[in-house]
């Protein structure tokens, strides 16, 4: 159970988690203020205990947006393909990891306009002599050149 407060503490809204034998997430549920049901989200697993598809509804139980997940054999996510309520692919990401297993590249392919969209995201990492990463960059293609979105920087203090 989760809380919803506004600004004077006051609870506007309670998120609910549902969890199977093995606690997995199977069911999260929003409610309102007066208690009645906002939305709903429903996980289901493979048989790797990765999630394979998550379907959000309304208060009346209608679909309105479902997303199918696919992974490689390294456990690594490589596709998510997002369905609108009539069952019409609306997006679908693409992604490919370097040897540490971090993303390097995310192609998005729009298909909610008539003409498809497609961007790529690349990131590029430096690591450190443990492969943990400690500088992101962020690029966004642009006329089939990388531009620099973001740089996220971290340091990691290592204990004997």
């Amino acid at each position: 159970l989760e809380h919803i407060v506004d600004n004077e503490e006051n609870i506007i809204g309670r998120t609910y988690y549902i969890y199977d034998k093995d606690f997995y997430l199977t069911e999260s549920y929003v409610e309102d203020a007066e208690r009645q049901i906002e939305s709903r989200t429903m996980v289901r697993y493979n048989s790797h205990g990765k999630v394979s598809e998550r379907v959000f509804a309304d208060a009346a139980g209608n679909t309105f947006r479902r997303e199918v997940y696919s992974y490689a054999h390294s456990g690594n996510m490589v596709k998510t393909v997002v369905f609108s309520p009539t069952g019409k692919k609306m997006r679908e990401l693409r992604y490919e990891y370097d040897v540490n297993g971090m993303p390097v590249t995310e192609t998005v392919y729009d298909y909610s306009e008539p003409e498809p969209e497609i961007s790529i995201t690349l990131f590029r990492y430096v690591y450190d002599s443990h492969r943990n990463w400690i500088q992101k960059t962020e690029y966004l293609m642009v006329d089939n050149m990388p531009e620099a979105q973001t740089i996220t920087e971290r340091e990691i203090k290592y204990y004997q």
